[in-house]
């Protein structure tokens, strides 16, 4: 069984952090997320590292949630922090009324992907990708104080430049998808389990 820690995401928007363990090469597989927002569309899979157990993978996964608070982040569409044995529901199993989900609609509408945005709106999400994410250097500042004293999520473990073979097989994976997308003409990847 092969288990790794992985980002998927959509061009230009948002994000989903998880754990994934699978028989099949983990640069080969298709698996966007367990993520239930039918909204996000991810079209992009980073490996953000391979780990030998399960444990080792979920415990990656807890630290990435906890560092970027995925489940308070509009950037993720987690659900809930990994908390390594279960997750950090705040409301989970308390339905609906058709009221309350006519008035959250109501309030999403306008804020949702495919909606124009000004020029100006544009060229400041731009200049932030090129600036870091837009933290400013006093919020920079603060995460650096908060994470001293502990222990990187990689110590240890093998990083740095892929190999050549590792490029060539990211290639040829992402070579089939876009064939795969272009076979289906409905902008879709392959058989992903979402």
């Amino acid at each position: 069984m092969n288990h790794y820690v992985y980002y998927s995401y959509e061009d230009w928007g948002r994000g989903y952090i998880g754990a994934r363990q699978c028989e099949c090469n983990i640069y080969e597989d298709e698996y966007f997320g367990s993520y239930y927002d039918k909204t996000f569309n991810p079209a992009n899979k980073v490996i953000l590292m391979e780990c030998n157990t399960r444990e080792e993978a979920l415990e990656a996964e807890v630290i990435l949630h906890k560092f970027y608070d995925v489940k308070n982040n509009p950037h993720f569409v987690n659900q809930a922090n990994q908390t390594s044995s279960k997750f950090d529901y705040d409301n989970t199993g308390i339905p609906m009324s058709e009221e309350t989900r006519e008035r959250i609609s109501k309030a999403k509408k306008g804020h949702l992907r495919g909606t124009k945005q000004s020029p100006e709106h544009i060229a400041k999400r731009i200049e932030a990708r090129k600036n870091g994410g837009g933290w400013n250097k006093e919020t920079g500042k603060k995460v650096s104080q908060s994470l001293k004293g502990n222990v990187p999520w990689n110590k240890g473990k093998k990083v740095g430049p892929m190999s050549e073979e590792q490029k060539q097989r990211i290639s040829q994976t992402m070579k089939e998808k876009v064939k795969s997308r272009q076979r289906n003409n409905d902008g879709t990847f392959g058989s992903s389990s979402v």
